[in-house]
């Protein structure tokens, strides 16, 4: 197994240093004069010479991205252009929120997408399953900022159960952060949810067919114990890598849910700073991000290879 991470973490790295030019390159052609951000509208023609040159921005671009990805290699992102704060500093005070988010949805997104999945593929081609197949496509087809503004209509403002929006650390206040949480953990999960129904149901019914399945049928065994002890634990070694490369999509959800909610964190962070054009926050949002998928993916490898021995090295 150590040599599978070993390698797996090697093939990561070009990966890292073409997204590193993707992400460099595409803010440093936005519209704009990052002055602007800075010193405001009325700053005069040498104010923004003098901050240009200050901060290399008259240098050609490969060489500011050189000296960026130095910068990087070495964990400092640069500064923030509004706050001046430490770029690093910042992401870290906002990624718990987005972290906590992540988990809740994806706990919610294997509460509904599991059963539902096992569920329609033991009554396959009834009612039940033409049911739920429909409610899984109108998941993966709802955009998230419209079922989240659905939900805090139904919820918050028609039925008064659960608050609209804000946050609340979960060490601080367990409770009120699970509360806050509901809506934008159900607004993320669903898409994946029905993602995982649909690959749960796919491969159970793929698994029902092999001979081991109808050797434990032959025997006799209720049919409850041929699909949780024998044909299920088969059946989600394809939805553990769905649920690992879903996490990028998820990811791009938190943009959309932390603006619609009003959640402090990473993705919310990334749309402040497009609007204002902060680019080192931009550059260092994006650049988290990516590498947080490229870790969860690696770890859904791992996972892949533990409970399939095919794969393993």
């Amino acid at each position: 197994m150590v040599p599978f991470i070993i390698r797996r973490l090697m093939e990561m790295v070009p990966v890292v240093i073409v997204m590193s030019l993707v992400i460099f390159f595409i803010t440093a052609i936005l519209p704009g004069d990052v002055t602007t951000a800075i010193l405001g509208e009325d700053a005069t023609a040498e104010q923004r010479a003098q901050t240009r040159e200050r901060l290399g921005l008259d240098d050609p671009l490969p060489v500011q991205y050189l000296r960026w990805l130095a910068s990087a290699a070495t964990g400092d992102l640069g500064h923030s252009l509004r706050s001046n704060e430490p770029v690093f500093d910042i992401i870290l005070q906002r990624a718990p929120v987005t972290i906590e988010l992540a988990i809740l949805s994806i706990l919610v997104a294997l509460a509904i997408g599991i059963p539902t999945g096992v569920y329609a593929a033991m009554h396959r081609n009834t009612m039940a399953d033409a049911s739920l197949r429909t409610l899984a496509l109108a998941g993966v087809a709802v955009p998230n900022f419209w079922l989240g503004i659905l939900l805090i209509i139904l919820f918050s403002l028609w039925l008064g159960w659960l608050p609209p929006s804000g946050y609340r650390p979960f060490f601080e206040a367990p409770l009120d952060s699970l509360r806050l949480m509901i809506l934008p953990a159900l607004t993320m999960g669903t898409g994946l949810a029905a993602v995982i129904m649909r690959q749960t149901r796919a491969s159970l019914l793929e698994v029902m067919t092999q001979d081991y399945v109808r050797t434990a049928k032959a025997k006799g065994l209720p049919r409850s114990k041929i699909v949780y002890k024998h044909a299920l634990r088969n059946g989600l070694i394809p939805v553990v890598t769905v649920t690992g490369l879903q996490i990028g999509a998820l990811m791009n959800g938190a943009v959309i849910t932390e603006v619609v909610f009003s959640l402090p964190g990473v993705g919310r962070m990334a749309a402040d700073a497009i609007f204002t054009r902060d680019i080192p926050l931009i550059q260092g949002a994006i650049v988290v991000i990516v590498l947080a998928v490229l870790l969860v993916n690696l770890l859904t490898d791992i996972a892949y290879a533990y409970v399939n021995p095919k794969v393993r090295p």
